[in-house]
């Protein structure tokens, strides 16, 4: 566990909600400022990779109903169409996520840094898995019966994952694994 979610009382945690008008979150650019809990609003049409990259306390990630680009639920963040997952937050809590069977695709770094997720469970028609997908999480099991056709290697850098397959086949078996 990373040292500054032991030290949890040196940072102040907020709830932010972006001014209407704003239009893109840049990567890193809320700094050392540790968001619980962000609302965008409908005006947001650009998220850059590695937007929510330090976010290590955030929860919840809250959409407009009516933006056009993206939308949440369950504080998940996704594309429109919820055909890409985009963030699922680091200190959102729960040890068993589905994703969606609309999902295509996951972002880069879109389930980084989350310590308390365990295990995922990929749609079948899931064909893309980013770059980082899931680095640094603590998944220790995933599924994808079905049909993942292109995934970085990156995808699973420094997870603890005991179990992972595709197409019900064993995809790799070990610990901290760096890469497949």
């Amino acid at each position: 566990m990373d040292l500054a979610r032991e030290r949890d009382d040196a940072y102040e945690k907020l709830y932010v909600e972006l001014p209407e008008g704003f239009t893109t979150i840049t990567a890193n650019m809320f700094g050392d400022i540790q968001i619980k809990e962000l609302y965008i609003p409908v005006s947001v049409t650009k998220i850059e990779e590695g937007a929510f990259g330090a976010q290590i306390y955030i929860t919840n990630i809250r959409v407009s109903s009516i933006n056009p680009k993206y939308r949440s639920q369950n504080g998940v963040l996704y594309n429109k169409k919820m055909t890409t997952l985009i963030c699922y937050p680091m200190s959102k809590k729960g040890s068993t996520f589905v994703v969606p069977d609309t999902v295509r695709k996951t972002a880069p770094l879109s389930f980084r840094g989350n310590y308390y997720l365990e295990k995922v469970v990929l749609p079948k028609n899931l064909r893309k898995l980013g770059r980082g997908s899931f680095l640094k999480s603590a998944i220790s099991e995933w599924r994808c019966d079905g049909g993942v056709k292109k995934y970085e290697k990156s995808a699973f850098n420094y997870i603890d994952a005991a179990d992972g397959c595709i197409d019900n086949s064993i995809l790799f078996y070990g610990k901290r694994s760096e890469g497949l």
